[in-house]
């Protein structure tokens, strides 16, 4: 989840409550995988986590941000899709966060 970690909250309390906000899913229980860091060419640093959770992607109830007068959704959408498709359709930047998750998920079942 993308948004601004508040002076109170460390990255990892961030990505939880942003989860939520931007979802409308309860944060599921379990152990989270950091996924480290990138740099997208905006120079934004973006931090991320993985967690296994199973969620039915038609139960997305996502939050609202405002702009000016109108509120639009956090995110559009949410669907479960092979590691090929998810680089080609992430950020550039972002792909490294599915590399990285990959290699953890093989790594655990070696």
């Amino acid at each position: 989840m993308k948004g601004i970690v508040e002076p109170d909250e460390s990255d990892l309390m961030a990505a939880r409550r942003e989860f939520t906000e931007e979802t409308g899913w309860p944060v599921p229980e379990g152990a989270w995988i950091d996924l480290g860091e990138t740099r997208l060419k905006s120079r934004k640093i973006v931090t991320a986590w993985g967690l296994e959770a199973d969620f039915d992607p038609s139960s997305l109830v996502p939050g609202t941000f405002q702009m000016g007068s109108r509120h639009f959704p956090e995110i559009d959408r949410v669907e479960w899709m092979p590691l090929e498709a998810a680089r080609v359709k992430l950020n550039p930047a972002l792909g490294v966060f599915v590399d990285r998750l990959e290699e953890h998920v093989i790594f655990r079942r070696t």
